[in-house]
């Protein structure tokens, strides 16, 4: 007699149901093992361990005995259906319904997505248009002002008060007005005249020197982002502890040569050129690699599997909040972040999914040359051996994961040898 029967539908292109049938016979064949199990191990008042009678076993541990009939059967006899049909969850099945009744089958459904389907267009037909990225004057000029804007200097000054701009240390201590507290002395330093200090403060310290002190009140508003302080009105005493002054570079010979081995300004700005050439063409490249996928992607009816999917939207949902400053977040903007989330995960995913299948379909594989250099990259990196990268991607379970996506970019070079660009 057939010990299992089940029935496949299709829920969507990619969602299943599986309605599953035990035979009696075959419960309780493993309700019996089950049970034998027990009453070797059972410990009974009046009986020495192992010698309990089977009956008062069943009766005292009938309801863990079905329960763990239950958690053998369902997920065993499930995996071996899967394999049967050949069929490959994209995430667990989700097992419901359970039923079980001593002498009639056990019965259960379970719903799991698979991996899409899909008919590949002909990529090879698809026409790109060929970038042509340029650096003009204005770029080395804009690279120039960050190299000026990263070499500013403070330099410590004597014989001037303070001027906007400078960086002053001070040393500050509040005092509530109304309770005569005073609050903790602390030294801080910013930059005066800057639109984030309190406007009296920006006030008294200008011509203050080093040494000399000010003292100036706040009123906080009860809606106050600083807590603590919210509805009081706090007198501020200061002194000052240090200024410097910006010192920004002239950008000339003089300012090349500091930089590096360059002889003047003009090697430095050829430099700049090269460097942002190259930077201008990965980013061409990569700019074409999107667009050629987009348009692959446009001729392609692919649908992915809501699990994975909504997996996927809740793992790029967490990152972005864990990056975010800590300051709160209203529903509405957590709701724009679940959409956008969602839309990210899906196009990344759909464009996994398609390259996976290019890479099946033309027989793309990885050589060990081409993954033993891509540990050496990673290694120069991070002052670490290929052996040593290896290991730290196994032990993080990212071993498989670097191997797909070394994959995926392999998969696109060969798109971009084989696709019409114009």
């Amino acid at each position: 007699m057939e010990q299992t029967k089940h029935k496949l539908s299709q829920l969507s292109p990619t969602r299943r149901k599986m309605e599953i049938e035990i035979s009696p016979e075959k419960v309780q064949e493993e309700y019996n093992r089950i049970l034998e199990r027990y009453r070797r191990q059972a410990k009974l008042k009046g009986f020495r361990k192992g010698m309990a009678p089977r009956e008062l076993v069943e009766s005292v541990y009938r309801e863990d005995i079905e329960h763990s009939v239950t958690n053998s059967l369902v997920p065993n006899v499930l995996e071996k259906i899967l394999r049967q049909e050949n069929l490959n969850p994209a995430d667990t099945p989700v097992v419901k319904e359970i039923k079980f009744k001593a002498g009639q089958p056990l019965t259960f459904v379970a719903e799991f997505d698979v991996w899409p389907e899909f008919k590949l267009p002909d990529y090879r037909q698809i026409k790109i248009t060929k970038k042509k990225p340029r650096v003009t004057q204005k770029d080395i000029e804009v690279t120039l002002k960050q190299l000026q804007q990263r070499s500013i200097q403070y330099l410590p000054v004597e014989n001037r008060g303070v001027k906007e701009g400078d960086y002053v240390i001070i040393e500050l201590q509040g005092r509530d007005l109304k309770t005569k507290r005073f609050l903790p002395k602390e030294k801080v330093a910013i930059l005066a005249g800057h639109q984030e200090n309190e406007p009296q403060l920006n006030q008294v310290i200008l011509g203050k020197k080093v040494g000399e002190t000010a003292t100036f009140t706040v009123s906080y508003p009860a809606d106050s982002p600083y807590r603590r302080l919210a509805g009081k009105n706090i007198e501020y005493h200061l002194k000052i502890e240090g200024i410097k002054e910006k010192k920004v570079p002239e950008i000339n010979d003089e300012f090349a040569r500091e930089l590096g081995d360059f002889q003047n300004l003009a090697d430095l700005k050829k430099k700049i050129k090269e460097e942002l050439s190259e930077a201008k063409q990965e980013e061409a490249r990569r700019a074409t690699e999107e667009e050629l996928v987009k348009k692959i992607l446009e001729k392609t009816q692919l649908e992915v599997p809501q699990s994975v999917l909504e997996k996927e939207q809740v793992a790029l949902l967490r990152r972005w909040l864990s990056e975010r400053p800590q300051q709160p977040i209203n529903q509405e903007e957590y709701e724009e972040l679940q959409k956008k989330a969602r839309e990210e995960a899906e196009q990344s995913l759909r464009k996994q999914l398609l390259l996976t299948r290019i890479a099946r379909e033309e027989k793309i594989e990885l050589t060990e040359e081409e993954l033993n250099e891509e540990l050496r990259k990673i290694g120069q990196k991070n002052n670490l051996t290929p052996s040593q990268v290896q290991q730290i991607l196994k032990n993080q379970g990212r071993w498989e994961e670097m191997k797909h996506s070394l994959l995926l970019r392999k998969t696109i070079d060969f798109l971009m040898d084989s696709v019409i660009i114009e």
